[in-house]
C-alpha cells in the first residue's frame, strides 16, 4: 500500500460517518467506510439501530454504533433552537416540528406506570404469536385481531391487581406514541433535525476532523458538529433530494429544496453517485464540483466458489442451468421499482423465473406475491433473503440475466445508476434494463444488455423474448471489459474518494 503523508503522523485522520439507515444494509455506506479504514483512517459509523442489532460492534476495522436515530422522546421545545440556524427553511421546519414537541410534552405530563404494571406490560409470556404463518391481506387481519386481543389481556391483568389507574396511563401513553411515530414520519425531512438533536446526545465528546454525512437526513447533525468542533463536512447524495420517489410531502417539495439550500451553503464538498446527479449539484453547490462515486460493487465471492459452495442464486432456488431465470436485486419496495411488471409479464412464457434477491419485509413481500398469484406466476417467482454485499455479483452470475425494470417516477430515478446496475454488470451477465438515459447509456455503450420499454408489461416480455431468441453467447465489445475493471470496479471508483479525503485532510 502507498504510504499516504498526514500533518500529524501520529494519529490517524478521524472520520465519523453518519447514516439513517443500518450500515450493514446499505453497501454504498459502507464499502465506503471500509475503504477508510483500509486506508489510514480512523473511522466511527453512528446509524439506525433497528431490532436484534448490537448497539456497538467492530465490522472490518470499522467502529459501528448505533442509536434511535428518529426516537422523538427527548425532542423537547429548546430542540426547536437547531432550526433557526437555516434560515431558508426554518419556519416550515418549526411548522413541522412544532406537533412533535406538542407530544412529547403530552407523554411527560402524563408520567408513569407503577413497578407491578410494568412488569405485566414487558411480560412475553401473556399472548403467543398467532399470524406468522399467513400471507398477505390474511396475514394483516389476523395481526389485527392479535394486537388488540393482547392490549386487552394485558389491561384486564393489571386491572385484576387493583391499578386500574394504571390501564388509562397505559392506554392514554399508547395513543399518544402512536400519534407520535405517525407525527414523526409526517415531518419529512424536518426529521433531520430529530437525527441531529439524538445525535448530539450520543455521540462521544472527541470530535472527528471529517464527517462525512450520508443523505440530507443526517446533513444538519453534522454541521452541528461543525459548528461546535470545526470539522470539515461531507455531504453525500445518493440520489437528486429534491426528487425521491419516496419520503416527501403530497404538498409539495419545497421545504426540502430550502433545507438543502441551507445545507449546501455550509458543507465543504458534495460526493454523488453519477455524472448526471453530478452537473446537477455543481449547478446548486457553490463549492468545488462535486465528488463523482459511483456505486460499483466490492467482489470476495467468486461465480466459481458461488456454484461450487452451492451457494449461487440457481442453487438457492433449485433451477438447473438450462431453465431461463431472471434476477433483480435489491428491496422490492413496490410499484415505483416496477417488478409487478415483471411478474405479470412472465406470464407470456411457460418456464421463465424471476429471483428477487435483497432485503426482505414481509408487505412487500406479500404485495409482490399477490400480483403473482393474480398472474399464476407465483410458481415461478422465488424471494431469496440478502447476501453480504460483496458476495452479490459471485451469487448472481449463473442467472440468465438481470432485469431493472426502474419506472422513471422522478427525476431522481431517471438519472439513476443503482448498485444492481454495476453488480448485473460486473457479474458479466446480460441486463434488461428499463429506457432511462444514464441506464440506458451505459448499457448501449458496453453492449451489455437490451433496453426495454419499462412503462408496459408488454413491453418488459418483449424485451425478454428478444433475449431468449438471441444467438448471442456472449456480450460486450472489446474495450467492455478494460472498462468494467479500470473504471466501473469498486478499486477504481474508490480512488475518486481518497483523494477528496487527501485533500480535506490536508486542510485540517
Amino acid at each position: 500500500m502507498q504510504e499516504r503523508k498526514f500533518k500529524d503522523l501520529t494519529a490517524k485522520p478521524t472520520v465519523w460517518v453518519l447514516n439513517y439507515h443500518e450500515v450493514l444494509n446499505d453497501p454504498r455506506v459502507f464499502k465506503e467506510t471500509k475503504t477508510l479504514a483500509n486506508h489510514e483512517y480512523e473511522v466511527c459509523v453512528f446509524c439506525d439501530q433497528p431490532k436484534g442489532y448490537a448497539s456497538h460492534e467492530k465490522r472490518d476495522g470499522v467502529e459501528v454504533r448505533r442509536f434511535k436515530c428518529f426516537s422523538a422522546k427527548d425532542f423537547t421545545r429548546d430542540a426547536l433552537d437547531l432550526v433557526d440556524r437555516y434560515p431558508r427553511s426554518a419556519e416550515a421546519s418549526r411548522g413541522l416540528l412544532s406537533p412533535v414537541v406538542e407530544l412529547v410534552e403530552a407523554l411527560l405530563e402524563l408520567g408513569h406506570v407503577s413497578e407491578r404494571s410494568a412488569e405485566i406490560l414487558e411480560n412475553p409470556k401473556l399472548y403467543k404469536e398467532t399470524y406468522n404463518h399467513a400471507n398477505g391481506a390474511k396475514r394483516l387481519q389476523l395481526k389485527s385481531r392479535h394486537i388488540a386481543a393482547k392490549m386487552a389481556l394485558k389491561a384486564r391483568a393489571i386491572a385484576d391487581s387493583g391499578l386500574e389507574e394504571d390501564v388509562h396511563i397505559w392506554r392514554e401513553k399508547l395513543r399518544i406514541e402512536r400519534e407520535l411515530e405517525k407525527t414523526v414520519r409526517e415531518t419529512f425531512h424536518a426529521s433531520a433535525f430529530i437525527f441531529a438533536r439524538n445525535l448530539l446526545q450520543f455521540c462521544p465528546a472527541a470530535p472527528p476532523q471529517i464527517v462525512h454525512a450520508h443523505d440530507l437526513f443526517t446533513v444538519p447533525a453534522a454541521l452541528e458538529l461543525k459548528r461546535l468542533h470545526g470539522c470539515k463536512v461531507i455531504y453525500d447524495a445518493h440520489e437528486i433530494e429534491t426528487a425521491r420517489a419516496t419520503k416527501m410531502p403530497k404538498t409539495g417539495r419545497a421545504h426540502v429544496d430550502a433545507l438543502e439550500r441551507d445545507c449546501l451553503d455550509q458543507v465543504d464538498a458534495v460526493v454523488t453517485v453519477s455524472e448526471s446527479i453530478g452537473k446537477f449539484y455543481e449547478a446548486r453547490f457553490e463549492g468545488p464540483a462535486p465528488t463523482v462515486v459511483m456505486n460499483a460493487p466490492e467482489v470476495t465471492l467468486s461465480p466459481a466458489q458461488a456454484v461450487k459452495e452451492g451457494i449461487d442464486i440457481r442453487s438457492k432456488v433449485g433451477l438447473s442451468r438450462e431453465v431461463p431465470l431472471l434476477v433483480y436485486t435489491g428491496g422490492i419496495q413496490r410499484e415505483h421499482r416496477g417488478l409487478h411488471k415483471v411478474v405479470e409479464a412472465l406470464a407470456a412464457f411457460k418456464d421463465v423465473h424471476l429471483a428477487t434477491l435483497g432485503a426482505r419485509h414481509p408487505n412487500n413481500d406479500d404485495w409482490l406475491l399477490s400480483h403473482a398469484e393474480r398472474h399464476a406466476t407465483i410458481d415461478r417467482l422465488h424471494l431469496v433473503d440478502a447476501v453480504p454485499a460483496d458476495h452479490v455479483v459471485g451469487t448472481i452470475a449463473s442467472a440468465t440475466a438481470s432485469i431493472i425494470p426502474i419506472q422513471g417516477v422522478s427525476l431522481s430515478y431517471q438519472m439513476a445508476m443503482p448498485n444492481k446496475l454495476f453488480e448485473a454488470a460486473i457479474a458479466r451477465l446480460p441486463i434488461l434494463v428499463s429506457d432511462l438515459p444514464d441506464m440506458r447509456n451505459f448499457v448501449e455503450d458496453l453492449d451489455i444488455g437490451i433496453v426495454m420499454d419499462h412503462t408496459s408489461v408488454e413491453g418488459i416480455a418483449d424485451a425478454i423474448r428478444s433475449l431468449l431468441e438471441s444467438q448471442r453467447t456472449s456480450w460486450g465489445t472489446p474495450k467492455t471489459n478494460d472498462l468494467l475493471e479500470n473504471h466501473f470496479s469498486w478499486s477504481a471508483q474508490q480512488r475518486s474518494l481518497l483523494a477528496l479525503y487527501d485533500a480535506l485532510t490536508a486542510e485540517t
